[in-house]
């Protein structure tokens, strides 16, 4: 039998995305509305922010699934739990720095 290698880092990647490709949609659609919601949106801004966020998310929702520890499977349907936490996380926090206001 043979020994099985280790699966590379971009392979990771690219299936990563793969099955969280509705999740990362989704987000950036919610960025959307976020941004449209305070009147500032402007489409370069959008775009920076669509990319740090895919970045981010994908970044941390790879580490996330790496250690995985449940015995259930990380996929609800479509959506990738370990990428709607992250996205949580990061839209969260970007709408409560939008609500604030700097002194």
């Amino acid at each position: 039998m043979e020994e099985q290698l280790p699966t590379p880092i971009f392979e990771l990647v690219v299936l990563h995305l793969y099955l969280s490709s509705i999740t990362l949609l989704s987000g950036i659609i919610v960025l959307y509305l976020i941004m449209k919601s305070k009147n500032k949106f402007t489409w370069p801004k959008y775009i920076t922010n669509s990319i740090l966020m895919l970045l981010i998310v994908v970044i941390l929702a790879l580490l996330i699934w790496i250690k995985w520890p449940f015995k259930f499977d990380f996929m609800l349907g479509p959506f990738n739990l370990p990428t709607i936490a992250i996205l949580f996380m990061f839209l969260g926090t970007y709408a409560l720095m939008k609500n604030t206001k700097s002194i």
